[in-house]
């Protein structure tokens, strides 16, 4: 998305009326009215959305108002650019861990801080401004949020790589920069999971 237009405060308010209509005709917990929680967002919104925003600042305010619906299917589809850092890791209970080797990170290795964010932090932007019904949602999601320049920008943790990473390996703590490319993929097993084979000398 382009960061730099500006968006007017008329079509702003009309945005955020049309969000809001759209909860209340469709989703099940405003069939007696907006929850409380949405109605509040909602009234915070409409008082920053009174001058003209980015389009960045526009996704996260209106962000803010579906998530105390705590629903993932009711969600702001956040600004993705499509460029990546290669960084490839799951985010598991014990934290974020680099499922492939790529540049200097390697299999295995612990991400303790990304941007200079601990997993604390990391979590608590993602909560911010993706609606779900608990921890384990927003971890899945992260490993492609997290990764994208466009969703990193957005959250204001980095303009543009190299991005500072923390891991750590063998006990040691190491910081890399890591660059934008292709998130690199776990090696591929010589054998799939499952094989039939027939052995020609028994074969009926």
């Amino acid at each position: 998305y382009v960061q730099s237009v500006m968006l007017e405060p008329a079509a702003l308010q009309q945005d955020l009326e049309t969000l809001l209509q759209t909860i209340a005709d469709v989703h099940p917990s405003a069939r007696e009215g907006l929850p409380a929680a949405v109605s509040e967002a909602a009234a915070a919104a409409k008082t920053q959305l009174e001058k003209p925003r980015d389009r960045g600042s526009c996704a996260r305010i209106l962000a803010s108002v579906l998530v105390p619906l705590r629903d993932a299917h009711t969600a702001l589809a956040l600004p993705r650019s499509g460029e990546t850092i290669a960084l490839p890791f799951v985010w598991l209970a014990e934290g974020l861990v680099v499922t492939a080797d790529a540049g200097d990170l390697r299999r295995g290795d612990a991400i303790e801080a990304l941007a200079g964010r601990d997993s604390g932090e990391l979590m608590a932007l993602l909560a911010a401004h993706v609606p779900a019904e608990n921890q384990h949602w927003l971890r899945l999601q992260a490993p492609g949020l997290l990764t994208d320049l466009g969703i990193l920008r957005f959250l204001g943790l980095c303009e543009k790589t190299p991005v500072a990473v923390r891991i750590e390996r063998d006990g040691k703590r190491i910081d890399v920069e890591v660059p934008a490319g292709p998130i690199p993929g776990p090696r591929r097993k010589t054998l799939p999971w499952a094989r039939l084979e027939i052995d020609s000398q028994h074969s009926l």
